[in-house]
């Protein structure tokens, strides 16, 4: 495996072996024309594919080995309608705001969620822990608990009044329009009030605190509700997941278009060295083709641990849990 940070001047290095050279003849394809043009990479630089990024070497503006994306186009499709959900499609700043420009050479990492889920907190936690030393563009997506799991008869979330991850990811998705950082702190902050804090962020008073402290406009939790829309782009998401990805649960993530993945499955989340390795590890799963599953049987004391760190949202939880089986 090359090492994560290359040296200087010696060529471009990769992770887990993964990616092919591209010659000059090959880079009017990957943006890298445009991006030298606009200053942003040094002439001659080479660049391999790694999972659909591009990875620079010294001549680029990161270091040799630290990833980086060219132009990217929106995989965007209208999911078909099943279940008698509104058929609008997603709001236009939703598709506006994926749109990359070659000023963000950044991979991207699509990280579908539901902020109900303790276990897809604790893989956001280790992300962006990642984040902070392998530059990337988090893309948060929305998955319904509540739909996936709903049973027949019952009503669909966005009927309802009120839905416990529904609503707070319709909010998200009115921030996304907005400014997709706000969304990136809006699910940061909620996954900490119900996991760490034991606070039910679906609450409106404790939703609009949460709101005030990312920055978030006064009005955000009443307009995000009153915008029938912002139904579409959660519906949106979530049936892009389970029909274009089979999808049954989350976390799931997808790395510049790779195969999804469900999981990493991981608590308490890694810090550190282990983080990084548990992303080499995640990059070198998707290279394999045909790998499908691999996983560990919970012990009785895993179990006890797993339920020790889940504490906070045991207690503030008002419904009952489901664990569906991977397909």
């Amino acid at each position: 495996m090359a090492p994560r940070d290359a040296g200087r001047g010696e060529g471009v290095a990769t992770v887990a072996g993964l990616g092919q050279r591209v010659g000059p003849e090959a880079q009017a394809d990957t943006g890298v024309d445009e991006l030298v043009d606009d200053g942003l990479v040094g002439p001659g630089v080479e660049v391999v594919h790694q999972l659909g990024a591009l990875v620079a070497d010294e001549a680029g503006v990161f270091e040799a080995g630290r990833p980086f994306h060219g132009l990217h186009a929106s995989r965007r499709g209208r999911p078909a309608d099943s279940h008698g959900a509104p058929t609008r499609a997603p709001h236009p700043a939703t598709r506006e705001h994926r749109r990359v420009t070659a000023s963000a050479l950044l991979p991207l990492v699509e990280f579908w969620y539901d902020p109900m889920c303790p276990y897809a907190y604790q893989t956001s936690v280790w992300l962006r822990r990642v984040r902070e030393s392998v530059p990337m563009t988090v893309d948060w997506r929305f998955f319904s608990l509540e739909e996936i799991n709903r049973e027949e008869g019952k009503k669909h979330p966005w009927e309802r009044a009120l839905a416990y991850g529904w609503t707070p990811m319709r909010v998200g998705a009115w921030l996304r329009r907005l400014d997709p950082d706000l969304a990136d702190r809006w699910y940061e902050e909620c996954g900490h009030a119900l996991h760490r804090d034991a606070r039910r962020f679906y609450d409106r008073e404790v939703a609009l605190e949460l709101l005030e402290r990312i920055g978030a406009p006064g009005s955000a939790w009443d307009d995000a509700l009153a915008d029938e829309t912002t139904h579409d782009d959660v519906r949106a998401d979530h049936d892009e997941a389970v029909h274009e990805l089979g999808g049954f649960g989350v976390p799931i993530i997808r790395i510049d278009g790779s195969r999804a993945l469900f999981g990493p499955v991981v608590v308490p989340a890694p810090e550190g060295d282990d983080a990084l390795r548990l992303w080499d590890a995640v990059l070198a799963y998707l290279a394999v083709p045909g790998l499908f599953e691999m996983k560990t049987p919970k012990t009785a004391a895993d179990l006890q641990d797993i339920g020790t760190r889940f504490e906070p949202y045991l207690r503030a939880r008002q419904w009952n849990s489901v664990q569906n089986p991977a397909p």
